[in-house]
């Protein structure tokens, strides 16, 4: 289980699986339409805060929109999570515990299956598909040019930019600033 998070976590998660139900609103009288959740930093499906004394375990976003049935499910979901620990333990909090839907569950780097996604979408055959997506990183793993391959197509996206937690963190006082952490800011502004 992913072991960080608290009340921001908990609020966010909430916000989310509130526009995920009012996105699912608008769409549940287009049929027609196939809708896909993508979560490009999916966890494991839980988030544990033990204080030592008192364990706080959290839904994660994941499980928690899986769960909406109205007014009207995901059409299918697709969870990428680069820890392969993470990775076993979402598998068995989603796909497997919920054997009747769709999910796909992947080990993989974010960036490589935002820029599959954006294929998929681009495919005439996937012509009535809509996707909402939401990219949660911890640190500064998403590239820009993976985003910025989903311009035009048809997904609603959430990205939270962690800059306290990336940027900020490589951005010194003194100016002094070494060629990886250069390249590092580069990759993710670029």
């Amino acid at each position: 289980m992913n072991n960080f998070g608290g009340d921001w976590t908990k609020i966010k998660i909430e916000i989310l699986v509130e526009y995920a139900k009012a996105y699912l609103a608008i769409m549940k009288d287009r049929k027609f339409f196939k809708l896909m959740y993508f979560d490009g930093f999916a966890g494991s499906g839980f988030i544990v805060k033990d204080k030592k004394v008192d364990v706080d375990i959290t839904v994660g976003a994941a499980r928690r929109i899986i769960e909406i049935s109205d007014p009207r499910p995901f059409d299918s979901y697709y969870f990428v999570e680069k820890d392969l620990k993470n990775s076993a333990l979402l598998e068995q909090n989603t796909k497997d515990a919920f054997p009747k839907k769709i999910i796909y569950t992947v080990c993989d780097d974010c960036n490589k299956k935002i820029i599959d996604l954006a294929n998929f979408l681009r495919d005439p055959k996937n012509k009535n598909v809509r996707t909402l997506a939401y990219v949660d990183p911890c640190g500064m793993q998403v590239e820009w040019r993976s985003i910025e391959s989903l311009r035009g197509l048809p997904l609603d996206m959430w990205i939270l930019v962690p800059t306290g937690l990336g940027v900020n963190r490589l951005l010194k006082k003194n100016g002094q600033i070494s060629d990886a952490w250069l390249e590092k800011l580069e990759i993710f502004w670029d």
